[in-house]
């Protein structure tokens, strides 16, 4: 393979990056990238989605993407709330003697895009909160519980971790998420508390979770651009928005995850934070909780 000739055997896979960026990071064989959409005061729900696949899947897929994004008519970045809007790069760009683009031309280069995704990813995990349910149950709780962030941040790693860990994976595992200012910040905080979690509740599969997380941003990590458009087009299904539903026929090989889910009701958010209750000890939690917060 041209993309790894240089490499010496044995030694780590280089993803995430175009080819021009790619001796700069060290990763794991098995990565998911994840990405957020939604968020209170502007939507209805906030959803949180990542994607699946081996390192050298993702290597060969960055470069992929990006030439996906090049070809004619150009972008230089993905993101899905532009594409909807049509502004940004889909915007009256001087490259396109500011002219937007079209609606027909934006579907055709989320077409290519979404080709790109389904002949490198092996799977999509994804979780969703009703933000008003989320505001009478989740939302009283104490910190770091009650940020809408939380839970979904929670959950994403828990299902993936479960899903690796049911397809025979033993390696550690690493995450990379979107960096954001504020929920981001607090989140990597939040990890040790997370991890504790579940190796209370979970001992076997929680030897696999990285011992930490690594956040990125989606204007050098491709694999990001590509959670991006598929945690947009997850809020928009979950919203009951089909604009563009037809995705999901270029994706026919994206497996789904069976933990994906959508907390929709206060019921539905209230039992699940009980199990966690349950299955973990409050003092130990509390302990770790006050040596990352300083009480």
């Amino acid at each position: 393979m041209k993309a790894l000739s240089w490499l010496e055997n044995g030694l780590h896979f280089l993803t995430g990056l175009p080819e021009d960026r790619r001796r700069e990071a060290l990763v794991m064989p098995i990565q998911i990238f994840v990405d957020e959409s939604g968020g209170e005061g502007s939507t209805k729900y906030f959803v949180m989605a990542g994607l699946v696949a081996r390192a050298e899947a993702w290597l060969e897929f960055s470069d992929a993407w990006k030439a996906a994004m090049h070809s004619a008519p150009r972008i230089w970045r993905f993101k899905m709330s532009q594409a909807c809007a049509l502004n940004g790069p889909f915007g009256p760009t001087r490259e396109r003697n500011y002219i937007k683009f079209t609606e027909q031309e934006r579907d055709e280069k989320l077409k290519v895009l979404a080709r790109v995704i389904d002949s490198h990813v092996e799977s999509m995990v994804y979780h969703a909160i009703n933000l008003d349910a989320h505001a009478k149950t989740w939302g009283l709780a104490p910190k770091p519980f009650n940020d809408p962030y939380f839970w979904p941040f929670f959950c994403v790693i828990l299902s993936s971790c479960f899903d690796l860990w049911d397809a025979g994976v033993r390696e550690r595992i690493e995450i990379v998420f979107d960096e954001q200012e504020i929920s981001g910040r607090r989140a990597k905080i939040w990890y040790p508390i997370i991890r504790e979690m579940l190796r209370q509740s979970h001992p076997r599969e929680a030897a696999i979770l990285p011992i930490d997380t690594q956040w990125g941003t989606d204007d050098l990590l491709m694999p990001l651009q590509a959670a991006d458009m598929m945690v947009g087009c997850s809020r928009m299904s979950v919203s009951q928005d089909s604009r563009f539903d037809w995705i999901a026929n270029y994706l026919p090989n994206l497996g789904d995850s069976a933990r994906s889910k959508c907390f929709e009701t206060e019921e539905e958010m209230r039992r699940f934070q009980n199990a966690q209750h349950i299955a973990v000890d409050p003092t130990t939690l509390a302990a770790v909780y006050a040596q990352v917060f300083g009480g």
